[in-house]
């Protein structure tokens, strides 16, 4: 409901009342005016003596507006500017009477030559740059101030074609920004310039150029606000495209930056020339994107540091009137149509510190302001504000200044008369203002106290050590006060007791009720007063300072050995004032001593109030997990920062169980989970009536480590084995039932490399599963990614940057979700790389003239066209040359870049003091009290994972490396033979690899050879060597030089991808010719003669390293590869065929070494050196050196024959066999260990070739690759997965049972919940009951789902995807919702360690929907297939049982 306005609002005829409003097309309804209605535009009338063309300039900041009227038959243009403060003031005004012919308007004007007129006022009203061409006239500019007019030349490419370009206003209101097209460069087929013009002087200032796309589909292009002369320039691309399917023609458009760090498609914005590019807002430290959507009140916001496809987080602007879209049956046909509603005007300001962004959202009779967070978009502030003047007015600017504050300027005609026939007339404009300065004081306090608020926390610990401040309260505690007789929990030692109010009191007694005095609950306490005051004593209360009617309370929370400090504060968006948000902002350590003494201090900085809490001894007491932080800093305030998400880990791990102060052990902690702390990590809704925008978004990285550490208590709860303990320490039906609402863990993003342990959460997911060698969380990662197709476009960055990661934890499940993947159906048009550069290009100038030299350059344009149109017509280059192919994105955004850091996997714990659990290792190896460095053990493991990132590497490049480092070669080749990776590695060996492999490798190599054989040809001539010197010395010098350069080339490669490099046979025969090319040069520059072998030998070893590099070729590689392996195979024969030769050599050596000859110099057996040289002489048959022995000797000719037999007939025709064999082998093989060694070598010239410039070439490197199929290629890809299952996808089935948690039941059943049920702890492990929903009530909301008669747009959800998500309580209590006692508690004074109460009921959260479908094997209740929806079965046998007859109608209704 809006808040009447106490502020004011005020009107000024700008255009007198007589000028009737021309319109092209007639309109017969008001609401048609917005399309005319708009500032820094033309709007022609007809007056009573002559035609008129108005323009309104509003300055950025809406401090001064200027008013223009152009009357081209009179020769006159008339400015006035008006100060908006407190209403209309006008400052000055000048006439400007042209000289004749200056508007003369064109004898073949066209009925679309309209005037046009736009310009600028600066915020000060001093100047007005003012560009008017009347309507087939010639294009005027001037710069007009109080003086008078002076005329200058028109910005560029603005007189041309019907319409001039409007210039866009700068955030300082100083620059006008134009847009127009020039001459492509680069790889570019289209470029856009980006000029910047003073509005002081119309001069330009500033020129950037941005190149892109092909060049055949030209591009519409938007500048994004806030524009700034110095700053950097945003540029929106749009992608879509008019042919093609639904996905190609909704591509979600291109947002470059002039500084080149930025080219990111951003998914989720509207079309940009229409709908989108006015509420798309970048802050001015370039880091957030805030976008507002057309008629559905959703922010969807960017972190421009860490791109996301989709938005980092969304919420719906509280207040602000959406369209619903509704389904229709006109004859017969479902239709769907959007609800019509107000047309709205949105502005996004971010503070100075861009900690807090405000959005205004303005109709024609109301005014709601939203400030919001940007660390998670959570509500600081909500206004509504309408006044009766400001209904039926048509908005047009919002502006923020300091002087004026808020304004909003508006226009709407001065009279109008609406008959019941015909056409509205209008007659007049009237400028209207509508001033808030209070809500910009209000947004200013805002502002000031968030963005103050890190700065100061951070310097409040070496503040309060050096006693630079002072505490306003210090209580402290110690432990035991529940039982001693003291009269405050609490103790007050410094500082005035605080007088309770009237909501301080409301809020101790809800929240004393909730948590010690609950009906629920085994622990019913007293409700006493004095009880409430000792067990949850209030510390202090405050007002914010832009809101002195909301307080926020400080309260206490005292349990048996520990305590809590929490604050409650109201929920911006809530209409009710009970409806209060507590936040936990300190929780006490696991066990203190005795004589311990903490101490509580609450500090004034500025407008903030800050805790400290701190501790007598300095000493670390036991732990479990890691040490509570302390000393702890926080700033006292409902509102979750990014400086306190690190320690909800803490809190997290102290609310799994606490002893509450009866002595009764309750799991969980009632205190701690009944917190937005808690709260805010799972579906909005299960807990509260609060939505999203009251906790903000959990999708930073900042919250990595706290929802993992939930997932494992709670989420995880189905899939871990259970334990006799479990009961205490987060079981029970409490954790059973709230883990299905744990979907936050899903929400990664993100992937955030500046930290190392915790860039996302599928990333720590990996990195704890490695390090215990298990693969729970990697799977039930895959498993989410596999069922729901949001998701994975959702986290498709982060998968993107965790793949590799997956890979090595997880092989086979990686290999699966690379296969899920493919051909996945999600398009992004490719518009090429992104070029920027300084400075303009030469405009593209019509060609108007009919001089000779026009008409001779537009034939030789036309015949180049043609020519090309004729090239591209034999060479298709489209995505769609021929019929039935398709083009495919590969959905992993940015997965072939280098922009981030990856880190590999931490090593294999050893026997640790954490045990299973690394996740606390990694905590205390990032804990960041330099006081507790005793307890950083865990260090090593965060400086192996930071130095793992050390060098270039994307995520391609790395997966690529794990795939290799695979020891199982069957998965390495079915890895290749994904379809994507295939042509993924094909498209870069084309592209750039081969090229540089062959300019950077190849060429070396051979000028190496080329100039070791010219010296060794001057070596071994008749003449004189000392007659070459000096041609000798240069080659030697030139082959030195050469051999240096392969030295640093595979030195780097070396030092960058050690294992690759080792494990390359290549690799050592280059460095056997770099040392033989340093020999060389050596040998001639010590005019030393190298020996003619040595140059024989070399110059064959260098020839064959300069022909082994030509592998990069498919036949030579393929023909290298057929050689390698057919000689791996027969290797070990061979090496047992030479042993057995050298066993015959004994016999000729000691049986004819010492006989005499004719000639005993020439005895062949003399040695045993000759004899086995012999020896392997006689298997070619040549037995020549026996003949002189053979006649007087019969030892001699049994030799012989025996070595015919056994060698030449036996060996060698096995060897031919066997030869035969392994050739058929490896050709079945060569084709998959191609790719194997192609994948090797593009991962060395990656990483080892390329320079850090080149690597940042977007042509080479894009954000997204997309690839060709036909219809072929789709055919046999999935032959190809039908025939070679993975197990892996097999056992898991994607279904509801194989959900994460918790376990559903086969069959719903009515069952009544006892209040009390008592199980021994032996039996703990079982799962518990849980009490089911009745059948009518899951029908019903079945059918809700299947038929809806009115959805949300930005709700809409896929249910083959998506399972069924919780019921959203908004019409619940919040102690209906949520018993604290739902893990049951344990009374530890009375020793009944065995006995665990249960609670009451556990309809606070509903559990998991069961399905009523028939199963189609027995016809028992069951669930349906969630893959097709087509069959149900009530459990896992029955479905395997009839998977032979399902799978073909499931598996093909997946496909289509």
């Amino acid at each position: 409901m809006a808040t009447p306005s106490t502020n004011s609002v005020h009107t000024q005829e700008v255009l007198s009342q007589p000028a009737e409003w021309l319109f092209r097309d007639s309109i017969r309804i008001s609401r048609d005016l917005g399309r005319y209605c708009k500032p820094n535009t033309a709007i022609e009338f007809t007056g009573e003596d002559a035609d008129v063309s108005f323009c309104l300039l509003v300055s950025a900041g809406c401090s001064h507006i200027a008013s223009v009227e152009a009357c081209p038959s009179k020769k006159t243009i008339k400015v006035s500017v008006f100060k908006l403060h407190e209403g209309f003031e006008q400052i000055w005004t000048v006439t400007y009477s042209g000289p004749d012919g200056e508007f003369q308007a064109s004898s073949t004007r066209s009925w679309y030559d309209s005037a046009q007129m736009h310009g600028g006022i600066t915020e000060d009203g001093q100047s007005v740059s003012l560009v008017y061409r009347p309507g087939g006239g010639p294009t005027t500019a001037y710069i007009v101030n109080a003086s008078g007019f002076t005329s200058r030349k028109p910005p560029s490419d603005t007189g041309t074609g019907y319409s001039s370009h409007s210039g866009m206003l700068s955030a300082d209101s100083e620059h006008l920004c134009y847009t127009r097209s020039g001459s492509a460069f680069g790889k570019g087929g289209e470029a856009k310039v980006v000029e910047v013009y003073s509005i002081r002087h119309l001069a330009r200032v500033r020129a950037v150029t941005i190149a892109f796309g092909d060049g055949r589909h030209l591009r519409n292009t938007r500048l994004i606000k806030e524009l700034r002369a110095q700053g950097t320039i945003y540029m929106a691309i749009d992608t879509s495209s008019f042919d093609g399917d639904d996905a190609e023609r909704n591509s979600p458009p291109l947002i470059a930056s002039s500084d080149k760090k930025l080219a990111w498609n951003f998914e989720g914005i509207d079309e940009i020339t229409t709908r989108g590019g006015p509420n798309i807002f970048i802050s001015h430290d370039d880091k957030h994107l805030c976008y507002v959507g057309h008629d559905t009140a959703m922010l969807n916001y960017w972190d421009l540091q860490n791109p996301t496809l989709r938005p980092l987080g969304s919420v719906r602007l509280p207040g602000v009137e959406y369209s619903q879209s509704r389904r229709w049956l006109i004859y017969g046909k479902e239709t769907t149509m959007n609800d019509s509603i107000k047309e709205q005007l949105h502005h996004a300001r971010y503070s100075p510190g861009c900690s807090v962004v405000t959005i205004i959202t303005v109709t024609d009779s109301t005014v709601i302001i939203n400030v919001l967070l940007t660390f998670n978009l959570q509500l600081i502030y909500h206004k509504t504000v309408s006044d009766p003047k400001w209904a039926g007015c048509l908005p047009v600017r919002i502006g923020f200044n300091d002087f004026t504050g808020l304004n909003i300027v508006a226009m709407y005609p001065t009279a109008l008369t609406d008959p019941r026939r015909g056409p509205v007339a209008l007659f007049g404009v009237q400028a209207i203002l509508f001033s808030l300065p209070d809500i910009f004081k209000t947004v200013k306090s805002i502002e000031t106290y968030f963005d103050s608020t890190a700065n100061r926390i951070a310097t409040l610990k070496t503040d309060v050590a050096h006693k630079v401040v002072e505490p306003e309260y210090r209580f402290s505690w110690k432990p035991g006060v529940t039982d001693r007789n003291d009269e405050n929990s609490l103790e007050l030692e410094k500082g005035q007791p605080t007088s309770m109010t009237d909501v301080d009191r409301r809020r101790q007694q809800e929240f004393y009720d909730r948590i010690f005095s609950n009906p629920k609950s085994s622990v019913r306490m007293n409700p006493a007063a004095e009880l409430r005051q000792f067990f949850v004593p209030h510390l202090f209360s405050f007002t914010y300072p832009w809101a002195p009617d909301q307080t926020v309370s400080v309260f206490g929370v005292i349990m048996k050995n520990e305590y809590h400090i929490i604050t409650i504060g109201p929920a911006p968006s809530s209409s009710s004032p009970a409806l209060d948000i507590i936040r936990a902002l300190y929780a006490t350590d696991i066990k203190i001593s005795g004589d311990s003494k903490e101490f509580i201090e609450i500090y004034k900085l500025g407008t903030n109030y800050a805790l400290y809490v701190s501790k007598k001894d300095r000493g670390n007491g036991s732990y479990s997990g890691a040490p509570m932080p302390i000393p702890r800093c926080t700033v006292i305030s409902p509102h979750f920062l990014e400086e306190d998400a690190w320690y909800d880990i803490f809190i997290f791990h102290r609310a799994a169980h606490v002893t509450m102060p009866t002595g009764w052990i309750s799991t969980p902690n009632p205190a701690l989970t009944n917190t937005a702390n808690f709260h805010a990590f799972f579906e909005p809704g299960t807990f509260t009536r609060h939505g999203a925008i009251d906790y903000g978004h959990r999708a930073r990285s900042a919250h990595v480590a706290p929802k993992y550490l939930l997932w494992q208590e709670y989420g995880l709860r189905g899939l871990r084995k259970p334990t006799t303990n479990d009961i205490f320490f987060g079981g029970g039906q409490y954790a059973d039932i709230i883990g299905y609402y744990l979907r936050s863990i899903y929400q990664d993003k993100c992937y955030d490399d500046s930290n190392p342990l915790f860039p996302s959460t599928f990333a720590l997911a990996c990195y704890a599963d490695h390090r215990t060698q298990k693969t729970v969380h990697v799977d039930a990662f895959f498993r989410r990614l596999h069922q729901s197709k949001d998701t994975f476009l959702d986290n498709s960055r982060a998968v993107a940057c965790t793949l590799p990661l997956a890979c090595r934890t997880r092989p086979v499940a990686t290999l699966s979700f690379a296969r899920h993947i493919a051909l996945y159906q999600h398009k992004i048009n490719d518009v090429g790389p992104v070029e920027v550069k300084k400075g303009t290009t030469k405009p593209k100038q019509p060609m108007y003239n009919d001089s000779r030299w026009s008409q001779w350059l537009r034939i030789v344009t036309e015949l180049w066209w043609l020519i090309m149109g004729l090239y591209y017509y034999i060479n298709p280059q489209d995505a769609h040359p021929v019929p039935n192919v398709s083009r495919v994105t590969l959905p992993l955004p940015g997965f072939c870049s280098f922009h981030c850091s990856l880190y590999k996997a931490p090593p294999v714990s050893g026997s640790g003091s954490s045990g299973d659990n690394p996740f606390w290792e990694f905590i205390r190896a990032t804990y960041p009290s330099s006081e507790n460095d005793a307890l950083r053990r865990e260090t090593q493991t965060l400086v192996a994972v930071q130095q793992s990132s050390m060098g270039p590497t994307s995520p391609f490049t790395r997966l690529v490396q794990e795939i290799l480092d695979l020891k199982d070669r069957d998965t390495q080749l079915s890895f290749l033979r994904v379809v994507w990776l295939e042509k993924l590695l094909a498209w870069k060996m084309h592209k750039f690899g081969m090229y540089i492999y062959l300019t950077r490798t190849a060429l070396p190599m051979l000028l190496l050879f080329i100039f070791h054989l010219a010296i060794g040809i001057l070596f071994t001539r008749n003449s004189v060597v000392g007659q070459r010197k000096v041609p000798l010395i240069l080659l030697a010098c030139f082959e030195a030089t050469v051999a240096f350069y392969i030295l640093f080339v595979k030195i780097r490669q070396l030092v960058r991808i050690p294992r690759l490099f080792v494990r390359s046979l290549f690799n050592y025969l280059d460095l056997t010719a770099v040392c033989l090319g340093f020999t060389t040069f050596f040998l001639v520059i010590l005019s030393s003669s190298p020996p003619r072998a040595f140059l024989g030998f070399s110059t064959l070893l260098l020839w064959m390293a300069a022909v082994l590099t030509l592998r990069i070729y498919r036949p030579v590689g393929m023909l290298l590869l057929l050689l390698t392996e057919t000689l791996q195979g027969v290797f070990s024969f061979l090496v047992l065929l030479f042993f057995i030769i050298m066993g015959f050599a004994f016999v000729p050596f000691l049986l004819l070494r010492n006989l005499e000859v004719d000639r005993p110099a020439e005895n062949p057996f003399s040695s045993f050196s000759l004899t086995i040289s012999q020896m392997l002489n006689f298997i070619t048959s040549d037995y020549g050196a026996l003949e002189p022995f053979q006649e007087s000797s019969a030892a001699v000719r049994t030799l012989r024959a025996t070595y015919i037999i056994i060698i030449t007939i036996l060996f060698l025709n096995m060897l031919i066999a066997i030869l035969n064999l392994r050739m058929k082998t490896a050709d079945k093989n060569a084709e998959n260990l191609y790719h194997l060694q192609m994948a090797s070598l593009q991962v060395e010239i990656e990483i080892g070739l390329l320079s850090s410039s080149e690597r940042a070439n977007r042509d080479w490197f894009p954000e997204w690759f997309s690839y060709v199929m036909t219809e072929t290629e789709k055919r046999n890809w999935n032959d190809y997965v039908d025939k070679n299952p993975i197990k892996w996808t097999e056992e898991n089935d994607f279904g509801y049972e194989k959900e994460h948690a918790p376990q559903k039941q086969a069959e719903p059943v009515q069952q009544k919940q006892p209040a009390s049920v008592t199980a021994p702890a032996s039996a703990s492990s079982a799962k518990p009951q849980q009490e089911t929903k009745g059948i009518s009530s899951q029908q019903e909301n079945h059918q809700t789902r299947t038929s809806p008669k009115v959805e949300d747009d930005d709700n809409e959800e896929d249910w083959v995807d998506k399972p069924d998500q919780p019921v959203n309580h908004e019409n619940t209590s919040l102690d209906e919702l949520l018993s604290y006692d739902a893990g049951g508690a344990v009374d530890k004074n009375e020793g009944e360690s065995n006995q665990v109460n249960e609670p009451a009921s556990s309809t606070s959260i509903q559990d998991p929907p069961a399905s009523t479908y028939p199963c189609k094997v027995c016809g028992q209740p069951g669930l349906r297939c969630t893959s097709c929806y087509l069959n149900a079965y009530c459990g896992r046998e029955h479905q395997k049982l009839d998977w032979k007859n399902h799978k073909r109608a499931c598996k093909g209704k997946g496909r289509a």
